[in-house]
């Protein structure tokens, strides 16, 4: 058999195979940043941080209506099954993907997108400036988003606080849902994680 005739067949395995033609390409370049960095992008980020508020204040409204009429044991049933569904309903009002994250999880399903896995590494190793300002990030394929920092409530103590500020009860309830549970020790004024907005620009070449 020709030398051609076998780099055809090979080639052609390879496609039968189902080989992605984009694993053999770099992986996607990140540059991030503040926000007065990005005039370019000044609508998005506007857009953007729009988007954060609303999900912010409705996820509030909803945790304080739900907190003086059911207590603290409904709350966490807010955070877990509420706050996805008000995301998404944000992100489908305004045309971005929305999330929130943390450095110290509770529940997994929050992991940050990669983009902005960065940062949150550095929350986790300490760095008092990561995280506590908005932040933008601009990807070489096309991705961009922005963080910006969840600050902790008093109001938020009787989930996120020390064991002492959190009753029994929602103790044994949060063992029960998040086994990993590590968002708590939080005081009031803790960077206690980042919300999360992502839309899709240009690829860069």
């Amino acid at each position: 058999m020709s030398r051609i005739a076998v780099c055809l067949i090979v080639v052609l395995a390879g496609a039968a195979c189902g080989k992605d033609p984009e694993a053999d390409k770099p992986p996607p370049v990140t540059v991030d940043g503040p926000i007065s960095g990005f005039p370019k992008l000044a609508k998005k980020i506007e857009g953007a941080q729009a988007a954060a508020r609303l999900l912010s204040t409705r996820l509030l409204a909803k945790m304080q209506e739900t907190v003086s009429e059911g207590g603290p044991l409904i709350a966490i049933d807010v955070c877990r099954d509420v706050a996805p569904r008000i995301a998404r309903e944000v992100g489908d009002e305004t045309g971005f993907r929305i999330g929130r994250t943390s450095h110290r999880l509770r529940n997994p399903e929050n992991r940050p997108p990669a983009w902005a896995a960065d940062v949150v590494k550095k929350i986790a190793r300490g760095d008092p400036e990561a995280g506590r300002e908005p932040r933008v990030f601009v990807r070489t394929d096309g991705v961009e988003g922005i963080t910006l920092p969840i600050t902790m409530q008093k109001m938020c103590v009787t989930c996120h606080g020390t064991e002492e500020q959190i009753p029994a009860k929602v103790r044994e309830l949060l063992a029960e849902h998040y086994p990993e549970d590590r968002a708590r020790e939080f005081r009031p004024g803790d960077l206690r994680g980042l919300v999360w907005v992502e839309w899709r620009g240009k690829k860069k070449r």
